[in-house]
């Protein structure tokens, strides 16, 4: 991840940045979008980042978590 992208913001009504999101799923902490919106309240608001949101999921979660969250 890119500097640039670490300060991009994901979450427009909350100001979170992408930086904010990708620490919380790194750390192990949020690894569903509900998740996200507790650590971080990204996706609270108009929920129009949810794709986003999703997309650093995928990016982010290793493998055998997404297939653990999958079941």
């Amino acid at each position: 991840m890119t500097c640039r992208s670490r300060s991009k913001v994901v979450c427009e009504c909350l100001q979170v940045t992408e930086g904010k999101v990708v620490e919380a799923i790194r750390s192990g902490n949020a690894c569903s979008l509900r998740q996200i919106a507790a650590c971080t309240l990204a996706g609270t608001g108009c929920n129009a980042c949810h794709g986003d949101l999703r997309r650093l999921l995928q990016r982010e979660v290793p493998r055998p978590a997404r297939a653990r969250l999958a079941l």
